[in-house]
C-alpha cells in the first residue's frame, strides 16, 4: 500500500485582499500534483468550498468538508481518491480567546477531521487539522489556547493505534516535550523531526504586511502511526508563481507532501 498525502494551508483569509484568483491558482497547482489524499486548511468560506469540492468531484475524488451557515466550519476541507468509509468533525473544547485576534478562529470553531478510507482493504485513519493561530503579538493566553488544543488531539489520538496519517497546520513549532508526548501518548512518529524543512518564510511574498516573520520555521506537518513510513517528502508551492503582473507565493505557508508505505 502506498499512498501520496498533500497538506496546504490556502490564506483564505479576510486579511488577504483580492485571494479569489491566487486561491483558484493553488488548487489549480495542487491537482497537478496528483495526491492521493489532500488536506486543506484555512479554506474559509462555504460557497468557495462548494465550488472547489466540485472540482475535485469531477476528477473521480471523494470530498467531505463541514458546512455553517456561510461557513465551513474549522476551515478544514478533505478530498481523497479512495472510498470515504466514515468521516466526522471534532470541536475543540478550548477556542480562541473573545478579545484577540483569535476570536476569528473562535467564529470557526476549530477542531479536527477524522476520516477512516479504505485502501487495498485496508482501513486507514486520516487526521487533518489546524489548530488556533498565534497572531503577531502573542498574549499568554493566546498560547495557552494552543496548548490545549494540542493536548486535547494527543488524548484523542491516543485511541488510533494503527494506519494513522495527522496532517496539518499546527500554528507552533514542535519542541523537544511536545514530541516526547508525542512518543508517550500516541503511537505517532514525526518522519522529518530534524530535517531542515521551512513550510513559513520570512521571504514568503503573503508574509510582508500583518503577517510578517522574523525568522523560517515549520508549523506544518504530516505524522504517521509506527506501522507506516515516509519513503519520499517535498515541500511544495515555494516557487513564485506569475498572477496578474506579479510574482506571488500561492499561500502564506509552504504545504508538504510525503509518499508514505506501510
Amino acid at each position: 500500500m502506498k499512498i501520496k498525502i498533500i497538506t496546504i494551508n490556502c490564506f483564505d483569509s479576510p486579511l488577504s485582499p483580492k485571494r479569489t484568483d491566487r486561491i483558484n491558482h493553488l488548487v489549480s497547482e495542487i491537482i497537478k500534483l496528483d495526491g492521493d489524499v489532500i488536506c486543506f486548511q484555512e479554506l474559509i468560506f462555504l460557497k468557495r468550498v462548494k465550488r472547489i469540492s466540485k472540482s475535485f468531484e469531477r476528477l473521480g475524488y471523494y470530498s467531505f468538508f463541514n458546512p455553517r451557515k456561510k461557513l465551513n466550519r474549522g476551515g478544514l476541507f478533505f478530498v481523497s481518491k479512495y472510498p470515504i468509509v466514515s468521516s466526522e468533525y471534532i470541536k475543540f473544547n478550548s477556542q480562541g480567546t473573545s478579545i484577540s485576534f483569535q476570536l476569528t478562529d473562535r467564529f470557526l470553531k476549530k477542531g479536527y477531521q477524522k476520516i477512516r478510507l479504505e485502501i487495498e482493504g485496508k482501513i486507514v485513519t486520516v487526521i487533518n487539522t489546524h489548530l488556533v493561530s498565534l497572531y503577531k503579538n502573542v498574549s499568554s493566553k493566546e498560547k495557552r489556547v494552543l496548548l490545549k488544543q494540542f493536548s486535547e488531539l494527543l488524548n484523542n489520538l491516543n485511541l488510533e493505534k494503527e494506519k494513522v496519517i495527522v496532517a496539518g497546520d499546527f500554528n507552533i513549532s514542535f519542541t523537544d516535550s511536545m514530541y516526547q508526548q508525542f512518543e508517550e501518548k500516541t503511537n505517532l512518529y514525526d518522519p522529518l523531526r530534524g530535517k531542515e524543512i521551512v513550510t513559513v518564510s520570512k521571504e514568503n511574498t503573503q508574509r510582508k504586511n500583518f503577517y510578517k516573520i522574523r525568522k523560517d520555521s515549520r508549523i506544518d506537518y504530516i505524522l504517521l502511526s509506527k506501522d507506516l513510513k515516509n519513503i519520499s517528502h517535498k515541500v511544495i508551492l515555494k516557487d513564485l508563481y506569475r498572477l496578474k503582473r506579479k510574482n506571488i507565493h500561492l499561500s502564506d505557508h509552504f504545504g508538504l507532501m510525503m509518499e508514505v508505505e506501510d
